[in-house]
């Protein structure tokens, strides 16, 4: 039984706990107050002898005023075991504030993309919200709110996210309850897993910039800065901000009589790119104009600098139309001229800083121009040519050239060994082009099967309609019944 010392003011409560007496120190200074507390606390004492879990509604809720208003004596109370330990309920405002604190250790722009998560979540959900009460519904509406909502506000007029912008913000909204979920153990599931994240980068969205089209940019841009920067995007595959903002004076060797030069490029990877002429220039002019003491090029870059905003507008003032996601069309019109320069692909790799994976994903794709070089190379290889296994040429009009001759081989598996034999010998011939790549190659071997697939009976019987032009009186192939040759790879 709870007893109440009268003799010390604020009064003093005491009870017996496992044959020990412990002290409560009420803080009130009313007798009555005091005499009515050390009454509920004698409750509480017979309901833990009793081995009562629920309490009766008058004892609940003085229990419920006292966590409010006392919430001393209510901890005191949970310590020495006459009330239940009460869960704390973690909301998402506090996973938010424990996930940007993980993230306090990474790169800044690393932290950057985090907060801009964070403030996504806390955009959309109460903050109050316990974290455990987020359900895959709420993860649905989510992206759809994402999807619709026009939070991209940073142009003259607010538009929604693109497809590929509302798969990163997901993801990395998805980022925070796994974090919740795997490094806090606040919640059994992570209810944004539901949720495929896609593609996160649009390798479409960007134009190839000509030579003269950025050379007269630069030229009609008036600042130096953003001559040089324009420069470093174009002439040296630069990937922006997170580059510039880490180059420094001590990074750049100029060219001599005996050596071009080269610009070392620090961030996600490091790489030496050779001075380019006119980046050259403009780096000697930038020099010379850069206070005594100063370490780096772009002193005012820093990582999450937005520096496609000033492009845009040089390229307006030039009389353009700005192109597809302008800084990062300057670095793919720099890596895809280092392609086609003939260079093997390791070169290619460190000059344009990038993985293997990630050179093949974006930078080797088959495309119109490579199309045509294939074309050329097809019509003098083994294939088509009259010293080929398969004796037949073509003009470069694509129009038949020797329709008329004969077919070297007379039974069907000469002829299917024949064929063979003409397109390993393309496809080598191929792979050992500097123009062309693993992609390149796979591609022309799925033209050719489909030009095979597409060669019918009627088509071999037609000179002036079939491209391989075999003659059907020596070679006697209707007697065999040949369909389509895609048995011959």
């Amino acid at each position: 039984m709870a007893s109440l010392d009268r003799k010390h003011v604020p009064y003093l409560i005491y009870v017996y706990i496992d044959k020990r007496q412990k002290k409560i120190n009420t803080g009130l200074k009313n007798l009555r107050e005091a005499e009515r507390m050390a009454e509920h606390i004698t409750k509480l004492e017979n309901a833990c002898k009793n081995g009562l879990t629920t309490l009766d509604a008058d004892l609940a809720g003085w229990v419920n005023r006292l966590e409010k208003s006392n919430s001393k004596v209510y901890e005191k109370l949970v310590s020495l075991g006459l009330l239940p330990k009460k869960e704390k309920t973690v909301t998402v405002g506090d996973v938010c504030n424990m996930y940007l604190q993980f993230c306090k250790a990474k790169t800044e722009a690393t932290e950057y993309k985090h907060e801009q998560a964070v403030k996504l979540v806390l955009g959309y959900f109460d903050t109050e919200t316990p974290v455990k009460d987020i359900t895959t519904d709420d993860a649905l509406k989510f992206r759809r709110w994402v999807e619709t909502a026009p939070l991209n506000s940073r142009s003259k007029e607010a538009k929604p996210y693109s497809r590929f912008c509302v798969n990163r913000r997901v993801s990395a909204v998805k980022s925070i309850f796994h974090f919740a979920q795997n490094r806090l153990n606040l919640i059994p599931n992570n209810p944004f897993n539901i949720i495929e994240s896609g593609p996160t980068g649009n390798t479409e969205n960007k134009d190839y910039v000509s030579k003269e089209v950025i050379l007269d940019v630069i030229e009609k841009t008036g600042n130096l800065k953003w001559k040089l920067i324009l420069a470093f995007g174009r002439f040296a595959g630069c990937r922006g901000a997170s580059d510039l903002s880490l180059l420094t004076w001590d990074k750049i060797h100029w060219s001599s009589q005996e050596e071009i030069g080269f610009v070392t490029l620090e961030g996600k990877t490091t790489g030496n790119v050779p001075l380019h002429p006119v980046l050259e220039n403009l780096l000697r002019d930038w020099f010379d104009r850069a206070p005594e003491g100063v370490e780096k090029v772009f002193p005012e870059v820093n990582k999450i600098s937005n520096i496609n905003t000033n492009i845009k507008k040089s390229i307006r003032r030039a009389g353009y139309e700005v192109w597809k996601n302008p800084w990062y069309s300057l670095r793919t019109s720099f890596c895809n001229d280092v392609l086609e320069s003939g260079v093997d692909l390791i070169t290619y790799q460190h000059v344009c800083r990038h993985s293997m994976n990630t050179a093949l994903k974006y930078y080797q794709k088959y495309h119109n121009g490579r199309e045509k070089k294939a074309v050329e190379m097809l019509k003098n290889s083994p294939l088509w040519c009259e010293s080929g296994s398969v004796g037949c040429s073509f003009a470069a009009d694509g129009s038949q050239k020797n329709a008329g001759n004969p077919l070297k081989y007379s039974t069907l598996n000469d002829f299917q060994e024949g064929v063979k034999s003409g397109v390993v010998k393309v496809l080598n011939e191929v792979l050992q082009g500097v123009s062309f790549n693993v992609q390149d190659v796979q591609k022309i071997k799925e033209e050719i099967i489909n030009m095979l697939e597409n060669t019918t009976l009627d088509d071999i019987q037609d000179p002036q309609k079939n491209l391989l032009a075999i003659s059907r009186k020596k070679a006697k192939m209707g007697d065999t019944g040949l369909e389509p040759v895609t048995s011959a790879l």
